[in-house]
């Protein structure tokens, strides 16, 4: 009996010496990463919390810098001819007493140059015991000259910026940020946090936007190029027109953009829907997706170039080059204006109707019919194709080569109104149809 009773006291004691080794090692882990000496709190609930404001001004420079560990920051062009800061500090404590005088007690950096007013909060360093309600923290509310340039960091804390004409640089660990009524070039970034921008004119020069997880949002932006990246998060930008390129990239996530008007438009997505509708690109719309549709609707520009590894492609008033390519999904396209065709499809239906132009075409599909519904006047050298499947025209045709129908492959070489550039139309599983496009209502 005694021996166990000593075993139990050795066991317990042994516990404790871990737990005191684990607690000591935790502390001289926080010492060697932070470099300094940490306060231990210990609580027993959340506590209280506890305020204080303070008021300052600075002479007006042409910079502003904001570093802060905890808090958010409002940054707001007004008439003034200082720089006026409204520094709201909130602290914690077991008590509210104590959470007031903590909160009176926190104290930000202050450096003044000729060129430039930094302000920074470092965050007090603790290991705390217990659970706390929340960190201490110190609000920056600003107001400055509309021309100044700002450059703003917080660890933890939302962004929110607007009415000026400077330079603006905006960076937050977690939180969101908002910037709206901006005229000059603006970076944003965000780790954890949404970015929301709206009306900025930057002139001739660059919007980007990017944030790992969060929400993205622009509408009307015009700048000379507008950049917007995400890992993980949808994004939605309406009414945006850059004098060169647009480049839209997201991981997980939809993407959804109107009324865009820029030289190339470049957008990539590996898990989640592509949608564009209406606007203007003077060159190139390039949108590429790995697992989601790809749709185009009301877009004018001179060529599309869309591929989908598992997803549809849609293409709606389209006019100009075409090159469609998806291995699982349909493509469907209806041109407005005549255009060029170079698609290939792996698995699904590929279904055109509108127009197409004086030029070469090729359309091959591996699972699934082909179906095009054009003009009746249309003159091609037709190449058509199947394996499995049947061949159908509504325009008639004279054959030019050979017509092997019935066999193991059916293939016809024929001109359509005495012929033209080559259109080729093959699949090895499916129907291959050529229909008549009904003439407009009227005509």
């Amino acid at each position: 009996m005694e021996s166990k009773t000593f075993i139990r006291i050795g066991l317990i004691a042994a516990m404790v010496i871990v737990c005191g080794l684990c607690g000591l090692t935790a502390y001289a882990t926080f010492d060697w990463l932070t470099g300094s000496v940490p306060v231990w709190v210990v609580w027993d609930n959340g506590g209280q919390s506890g305020q204080a404001t303070e008021t300052l001004t600075y002479t007006a420079v042409p910079a502003l810098e904001i570093r802060t560990d905890a808090g958010d920051v409002t940054v707001t062009a007004a008439d003034v001819d200082e720089i006026e800061v409204e520094a709201v500090k909130t602290a914690w404590a077991p008590t509210t007493e104590e959470a007031e005088a903590a909160a009176a007690a926190l104290t930000f950096r202050v450096v003044e140059t000729a060129d430039t007013l930094s302000l920074v909060y470092d965050k007090p360093d603790e290991l705390n015991l217990g659970w706390r309600a929340g960190p201490d923290t110190i609000d920056f509310i600003v107001r400055v000259p509309a021309e100044i340039s700002v450059d703003l960091q917080t660890s933890i804390g939302k962004i929110t910026v607007s009415g000026l004409t400077g330079v603006v640089k905006l960076d937050s660990d977690f939180g969101a940020i908002e910037a709206e009524d901006l005229i000059g070039p603006l970076e944003v970034g965000s780790s954890n946090g949404s970015v929301t921008l709206t009306r900025i004119q930057a002139g001739e020069g660059e919007v980007s936007a990017d944030t790992r997880f969060g929400e993205i949002v622009l509408e009307d932006v015009t700048a000379g190029s507008v950049t917007v990246q995400s890992s993980n998060g949808p994004i939605t930008i309406g009414s945006v027109m850059a004098l060169e390129a647009v480049l839209v990239g997201n991981q997980f996530g939809d993407i959804d953009l109107s009324d865009v008007h820029a030289a190339t438009l470049e957008i990539r997505n590996d898990n989640g829907r592509i949608v564009l509708e209406g606007g203007e690109i003077g060159e190139l719309v390039s949108a590429t997706n790995r697992f989601g549709d790809v749709e185009v609707i009301g877009v004018q520009a001179t060529a599309y170039e869309l591929w989908a590894s598992n997803g549809d492609l849609t293409v709606e008033g389209a006019a100009g080059s075409l090159t469609l390519e998806t291995a699982f999904g349909d493509i469907t396209v209806t041109a407005s204006s005549p255009v060029t065709l170079d698609i290939q499809c792996s698995n699904g239906r590929i279904q055109v109707t509108g127009p197409l132009a004086a030029t070469a075409h090729t359309i091959r599909n591996a699972f699934g019919d082909i179906t095009l519904t054009i003009p009746g006047d249309s003159a091609f050298d037709l190449v058509l194709e199947t394996e499995f499947g049947d061949i159908r025209s509504e325009i008639p045709l004279s054959v030019t080569g050979s017509l092997d129908s019935g066999s193991e492959r059916d293939r016809w070489e024929a001109a359509a109104n005495g012929g033209g550039p080559r259109l080729e139309a093959t699949t090895s599983n499916g129907d291959v149809i050529i229909l008549v496009l009904p003439e407009p209502a009227g005509e």
